[in-house]
């Protein structure tokens, strides 16, 4: 029978935000992780869906507000990627706390969230899910109390695209014989393709076909979409012809074409190999195989993505 989380059907801010502060209320090892991961001192009281006013002027509601003696701590929570700011965030918040500078504006938000960009103000700080939960994660406490665990367990499974990575054991298996009756062979290539779609799934780079990858070739992954005077080819994804040869040993890569001999170098330089291909001509190839135990992957492919783009 499929284990039944209590917390399902409550996947939405405002009771994800109202879980977590009764959670800190009740058990002072939550609240003393949070402080951590807030850099706070203390906190005299902590309340959900506050309205912020100030001399008769409404600045909008809070998702999580903080007393810490005579400072105000304001936090919008935003767990979902594609979830839009409201058209008066952050600036209202920002106006309402202008006239004080120890009050703080936390925007908390899940890695590779789509309108990062939009909060890139001095007055502000961000704060990652991922890292909290990890930081629940670290000394295991959290499996003493099912309230505890649940919540966590909840908040990966919206969250779960960032945690997805290989173990050094598996790493070792994807090199290995494959072998039919090997049981972690579908475990391993429903990861290799959560860490392929979390790239895709972060926003910070713009794919062709976002709802159906490229499955030619033997292959699973994803083209950029770059501008029409741009001829350069970018895909990334898993490749099992390539992940069979001895060059390279990785199921994930990057496949460019169409690169000129200055890019050609520049590409060189960041560690790409050309690679001979019989239908393709100037291919050049990056391996991920050094970097598939990481946990954050998906955000080192990101980030090998975003050099090339710029190149």
């Amino acid at each position: 029978m499929k284990k039944i989380n209590l917390l399902n059907g409550l996947e939405n801010e405002n009771n994800v935000s109202a879980l977590l502060v009764n959670l800190i209320k009740e058990y002072p090892i939550i609240e003393s992780k949070w402080k951590n991961f807030l850099n706070i001192d203390n906190i005299d009281s902590i309340e959900t869906e506050i309205p912020l006013k100030r001399n008769k002027q409404e600045f909008g509601r809070i998702d999580i507000y903080i007393e810490d003696g005579s400072k105000e701590i304001l936090i919008e929570n935003k767990i979902w990627r594609y979830r839009e700011l409201e058209p008066s965030q952050p600036l209202d918040y920002i106006e309402y706390l202008k006239n004080d500078k120890n009050n703080m504006l936390i925007f908390l938000i899940p890695k590779h969230y789509h309108h990062e960009d939009k909060l890139q103000d001095k007055n502000l700080s961000i704060k990652y899910w991922e890292d909290f939960i990890l930081e629940l994660k670290k000394d295991k406490f959290y499996k003493i109390n099912i309230f505890i665990e649940q919540f966590i367990e909840f908040m990966e499974n919206i969250l779960s695209i960032s945690y997805i990575h290989l173990s050094n054991k598996e790493k070792e298996n994807i090199n290995k014989e494959f072998i039919m009756e090997n049981k972690t062979i579908p475990q391993i290539m429903k990861k290799l393709i959560s860490i392929v779609d979390a790239v895709k799934e972060g926003g910070k780079i713009k794919v062709i076909h976002k709802e159906k990858p490229t499955e030619y070739n033997n292959s699973y992954g994803y083209e950029l979409k770059l501008p029409e005077n741009n001829d350069l080819f970018i895909w990334f994804g898993i490749d099992y012809d390539i992940w069979e040869l001895e060059d390279y040993k990785s199921p994930i890569i990057i496949w460019l074409n169409n690169m000129s001999s200055e890019q050609g170098k520049l590409l060189k330089d960041k560690g790409f190999k050309y690679h001979k291909d019989e239908k393709e001509n100037d291919t050049m190839i990056y391996s991920f195989n050094e970097d598939l135990y990481n946990k954050n992957i998906s955000d080192i492919i990101l980030q090998k993505l975003k050099e090339i783009e710029r190149i």
